[in-house]
């Protein structure tokens, strides 16, 4: 689809969502569209490496159309960053704003399936959605060590405290799969009713030089020092363990990943892992804590990244609206500590009805 026609688009389903509600005259037949999500995050980012910039991440508008309880379909539109390629892949322009979730849903006795552009819900942040998010992304998650959104076909089972879901898709966050290969993810979580849980999540593919090369090669070689070569087939494995609390208010929460990259029957293996801290400190303030160690190379201790980071966070009462400072110093092996500092502005509705 062509950027204009994509604008195109775009514009036709904010016109139609002017209303609140599109109700059919049958209504068993077309049944009922509606706004469903809303999320505003502006921020400043203040780096000594790369400067200042002002930007839109995690911003979004939902739609929903529903049939009737077991059949529904979900459009999201958000910026670029929610749907970015994974690192293995070759990197792709994308508009600034565009379309990052869109899938049928049927419901059924033996679980809810999705059909479409959907959420893989990878790591603790892919299964939390990103308005519950508290503190800024880890920087695994934003560099793309694992893919987060794909076209494909997913499977969700819930049945307290228990949750499944299963994926599979094309891997490279694009209508197209030049390389014909499918990747195959999977979420298990355990949660209680005081918040208390533990959340499992794997990813296994294989890429080939039709998605990894071309004429901008993947980054994962080029710039974050994985062992990968672009022009040769992989297979690829990455998983992560997270313990934690979140019982609205405070966060503890523990999560540790790895994975392998395996070409020519040589197999390269990396690692991550944060320890996220949320303390309540009364009325509307939260202290935030993080400590974040990510090694792309466990064979070259030179690659491992360590990041410590302190912020503040006020909320409104009701928690849709809310104010951050968020400083993190990142220490590179070898290197000088490399500063930075965020200012995030966030406004979140579930449902603006």
């Amino acid at each position: 689809m062509t950027t204009s026609k994509r604008t195109l688009f775009i514009l036709w389903i904010l016109w139609l969502a002017t209303s609140t509600s599109v109700k059919a005259e049958v209504s068993e037949t077309l049944g009922t569209f509606r706004f469903s999500e809303f999320s505003l995050k502006p921020l400043l980012h203040v780096q000594e490496e790369t400067g200042s910039a002002f930007s839109l991440q995690t911003t979004y508008l939902g739609f929903e159309w529903k049939r009737d309880e077991n059949l529904r379909g979900q459009l999201l539109l958000g910026s670029s960053d929610m749907i970015q390629p994974a690192v293995w892949f070759s990197p792709t322009t994308t508009p600034a704003f565009g379309i990052i979730e869109a899938y049928l849903e049927g419901k059924s006795l033996f679980g809810d399936f999705r059909a479409g552009l959907v959420n893989l819900q990878m790591g603790y942040e892919g299964a939390v959605p990103e308005w519950a998010w508290v503190l800024p992304q880890t920087h695994f998650h934003q560099l793309g060590w694992m893919i987060h959104r794909d076209f494909g076909f997913q499977f969700h089972f819930a049945t307290y405290p228990f949750t499944t879901v299963m994926t599979v898709s094309n891997g490279e966050s694009t209508m197209t799969n030049p390389d014909n290969q499918f990747w195959y993810s999977a979420l298990w979580e355990v949660k209680n009713s005081s918040g208390l849980g533990i959340l499992a999540t794997g990813q296994v593919g294989q890429t080939t030089s039709l998605s990894t090369g071309g004429s901008t090669p993947s980054l994962a070689a080029s710039k974050y020092n994985f062992v990968f070569n672009p022009a040769l087939n992989a297979k690829i494995r990455v998983g992560s363990v997270s313990v934690f609390k979140d019982d609205g208010k405070s966060l503890y929460l523990l999560e540790a990943g790895s994975g392998d990259i395996v070409q020519n029957s040589f197999s390269n293996s990396f690692a991550f892992a944060h320890l996220d801290l949320a303390f309540h400190l009364g009325g509307d303030l939260q202290l935030l804590m993080r400590y974040e160690q990510d090694q792309p190379n466990m064979s070259d201790y030179t690659s491992v990244i360590k990041s410590s980071s302190l912020g503040l966070m006020a909320t409104s009462k009701d928690r849709l609206q809310s104010f951050t400072l968020f400083g993190t110093v990142n220490q590179l092996y070898s290197q000088f500590p490399d500063n930075e500092v965020q200012l995030i502005f966030r406004l979140n509705s579930r449902y603006l009805d």
